[in-house]
């Protein structure tokens, strides 16, 4: 399995340096238009029409793009829904998934950002990190489940896992340290360092330092 793995890679890699101009497909169903691309995998990029530079790896992968250019989907379901996004990076199971014209966008892991549709400029590494997010931009989620609530909050820097679990709206904080501002759901301008910081905090323009859910 990794030996393939490691094949199919270098012959991306190779066609791509070597000039390639048309569109390399391995798999039933893979989509065969636009220039630069490599399809491999049970319908990969189906439907491109004429989309350039992408590389979809896995069963259904990119099947909705269109026109989106120089995307790199790798996984099962990973920008499944996507139509004319551009540079967005998804690796792992349905990673991206309902994305659609979101661009500039990177995500890690399975189900990171799955229902993002057109939110842009997002990080997102870890198991369902930014699972919900759909319209939120420039955020940026590290650690399982980090910000998996987010829908539509902005410009959120969490790190570690289930920071910034329940965020739905709010934006402009920071979270840092395992379970940090877990329940805060829509507070903005936050800062939170430690494990647990915030963990019960709700408002918003609040600094929490400290190991524990209590302290201030």
């Amino acid at each position: 399995m990794k030996k393939s793995i490691i094949y199919t890679l270098f012959f991306i890699g190779f066609t791509s340096i070597f000039g390639q101009t048309g569109t390399t497909n391995f798999g039933t169903n893979t989509g065969t238009q636009g220039n630069n691309n490599s399809f491999f995998g049970f319908e990969a990029g189906k439907k491109n029409t004429s989309g350039n530079g992408g590389v979809f790896l896995g069963y259904q992968s990119g099947f909705n793009t269109t026109t989106g250019v120089d995307n790199v989907f790798i996984g099962n379901t990973t920008g499944y829904k996507n139509t004319t996004s551009v540079n967005n990076v998804f690796i792992g199971w349905a990673s991206g998934y309902e994305n659609t014209t979101g661009s500039d966008n990177v995500f890690i892991d399975n189900g990171s950002s799955y229902k993002n549709t057109i939110g842009y400029h997002n990080v997102a590494t870890g198991s369902l990190s930014a699972h919900q997010n759909s319209t939120g931009a420039k955020n940026t989620f590290v650690g399982y489940i980090t910000g998996r609530y987010n829908t539509t909050g902005n410009r959120n820097t969490f790190y570690g896992d289930s920071s910034g679990y329940q965020n739905t709206t709010g934006s402009n904080n920071t979270y840092v340290g395992q379970e940090s501002g877990r329940n805060n759901t829509t507070g903005n301008n936050n800062v939170f360092l430690g494990s647990k910081a915030g963990y019960n905090e709700t408002g918003s323009d609040k600094l929490y330092i400290a190991n524990s859910s209590t302290e201030s």
